[in-house]
């Protein structure tokens, strides 16, 4: 049973869907929408009401008075009848004749009011044009908050342990596919193969495929270019150390080649340090010791960039993590590709010892000595 009712639900207690969504678990990312799209429905939805509010009050004015009016004179007329026609015939029951027919048409009239003003009090006619299209997404984020709001405050008065079934119920009722996503994330830290990319995610995929895999399923896009991922996008940036990742996809023909995450855009090269360490820390810990962590040369003025960019290689599976746009606008990359075999065996693929001291020149060029970096 939906609790989300767009003709009737208060709009301003559903906008703190958008204000609490990290608490409520419903980001609009989660249900295909963008924030703003949500708040215009949000002033659409109050504007439609106030329309709608407005057409029924007049409506409602309308009946009643006209009920009123023809309950008035029905009053004055039909004891005015009869007290003429007792008068015509000489009636000692004309005075008591009056008054009982007012009492009695009156009585009557005002029963007849009141029923026809309950009736249209219950009686609310929606005027869809007032209204904006339905949006089932957004619709559909808004009563999934009001159902999870009324869990929660339903749970308060019980112990810890229930409070966290619920909130956990919660959680599984936004992210129906996060419990499979996760488990499929984490089978890379004791499966990591050249077959699988990352998951159950696959090298020679076609886009169809993509989209019905576990680390996928449930994601409404047919997209290969910046999708974003919602909740998974989240679990990512935790688990790589990375922030606002999205992912695309390129294509040799119909077969899946190359996938990258990339990170937002980050504002100072400073800011891209931390995560970048972290997340080499993270992929040393699943795919072992990197090939090589490479610097890099302007042919401009010869700066050298320290230390990058980093390979890892499982057979002809690669993953690079490397820093993009350093002197506009810097973001991390990390890149699943697959090379051919003749490729593989020409390039360099002793690995090296993983060695924390790398880092050092890195964090001493961009002033950010301190060592550790917990993403979350």
């Amino acid at each position: 049973m939906a609790l989300f009712n767009r003709y009737e639900t208060n709009i301003d207690f559903v906008s703190s869907a958008l204000n609490e969504c990290d608490d409520k678990y419903c980001n609009p990312e989660d249900y295909f929408v963008t924030e703003k799209e949500c708040r215009e429905y949000i002033e659409d939805l109050k504007i439609g009401q106030r329309l709608n509010k407005g057409w029924n009050d007049r409506r409602e004015s309308f009946w009643n008075w006209f009920v009123a009016g023809i309950g008035l004179l029905l009053t004055l007329s039909i004891p005015s009848i009869v007290w003429f026609w007792l008068e015509s015939i000489d009636s000692p029951w004309s005075l008591p004749a009056f008054i009982a027919s007012i009492w009695i048409v009156g009585g009557i009239s005002g029963y007849i009011y009141n029923q026809i003003a309950e009736y249209m009090r219950d009686s609310t006619i929606y005027k869809n044009e007032y209204f904006p299209p339905i949006n089932e997404n957004i619709e559909r984020l808004f009563d999934d908050y009001l159902w999870k709001w009324k869990m929660e405050k339903e749970s308060t008065n019980k112990n810890e342990e229930e409070r966290i079934k619920v909130r956990k119920k919660i959680q599984e009722m936004s992210h129906p596919y996060l419990p499979l996503f996760i488990s499929t994330i984490e089978k890379e830290l004791v499966r990591p193969s050249e077959e699988y990319i990352i998951g159950d995610l696959k090298f020679g995929m076609n886009l169809e495929d993509i989209y019905n895999t576990d680390l996928f399923k449930g994601l409404k896009s047919d997209s290969v270019k910046d999708v974003q991922l919602g909740y998974r996008g989240a679990f990512l940036d935790k688990y790589f150390g990375l922030s606002g990742v999205h992912v695309s996809f390129q294509f040799e023909e119909t077969q899946l080649q190359i996938v990258t995450l990339t990170s937002i855009l980050y504002s100072d090269m400073r800011d891209i340090v931390k995560p970048f360490i972290y997340c080499c820390r993270k992929l040393n810990s699943i795919y072992g010791n990197p090939c090589n962590l490479f610097t890099r040369y302007y042919s401009n003025n010869l700066e050298l960039i320290p230390y990058d960019k980093a390979e890892f290689r499982i057979g002809c599976k690669s993953i690079v993590l490397y820093v993009q746009d350093k002197y506009k606008y810097p973001k991390l990359k990390l890149e699943f590709s697959k090379n051919t075999k003749e490729y593989a065996q020409q390039t360099d693929n002793k690995q090296y010892s993983f060695d924390e001291n790398w880092f050092y020149d890195m964090r001493k060029a961009y002033h950010t000595m301190d060592t550790d970096y917990i993403p979350f």
